[in-house]
């Protein structure tokens, strides 16, 4: 089973290889990793999917053992939005260049560059529909793909973001001194 689990760290230099070092003890056979920074750029989010059924509790405390990382949780798949974007660069001679456009807009894609002998095409969606797009294409003959990895994000209106703990005492001198 796919599972998917985002951690929130520090953006120190070290805490990917961290992340990577407990995954790797563990022997999780990991898809796809993604480690961006959040919009508190002391904070950096690692995104990760995984096969297999291991403890989650288990992963999850291991994880948030390193000081520089504050929380991990699993996104549940059936209540979250998860997306990846893929480049692809496919040959396009000009006699194919018309239907090549019509699969890119078929899988709603786009072409982001238009040369004489080749075309790049982005798309952005579940895997499932970048895996549909890319399969479409190859007959044409794929010269090049990079994908960026999934990122995702719990429905509803929870966040994962660092609590921060003010001491009223602390917070009230501050105010006073303003």
């Amino acid at each position: 089973m796919r599972q998917i689990m985002a951690v929130l760290a520090e953006n120190t230099p070290d805490v990917l290889l961290r992340v990577v070092g407990i995954l790797r003890r563990r022997g999780l056979k990991v898809d796809s990793l993604v480690k961006s920074v959040c919009d508190d750029p002391a904070l950096s989010r690692i995104t990760f999917v995984f096969e297999g059924e291991p403890s989650v509790e288990q992963l999850q405390l291991q994880l948030e053992k390193p000081v520089e990382v504050h929380k991990a949780a699993t996104v549940p798949a059936d209540q979250s939005i998860a997306r990846e974007l893929a480049l692809v660069k496919v040959q396009a001679h000009p006699a194919k260049r018309t239907q090549i456009m019509r699969l890119v807009d078929s899988h709603d894609a786009k072409v982001v560059d238009v040369e004489s002998r080749h075309v790049v095409i982005e798309v952005t969606g579940t895997p499932e529909k970048v895996d549909a797009l890319i399969g479409a294409v190859r007959d044409f003959g794929i010269l090049e793909t990079v994908r960026t990895g999934i990122v995702a994000l719990e429905r509803g209106v929870g966040a994962m973001q660092v609590e921060v703990e003010v001491e009223v005492e602390t917070a009230a001198l501050y105010r006073d001194a303003l």
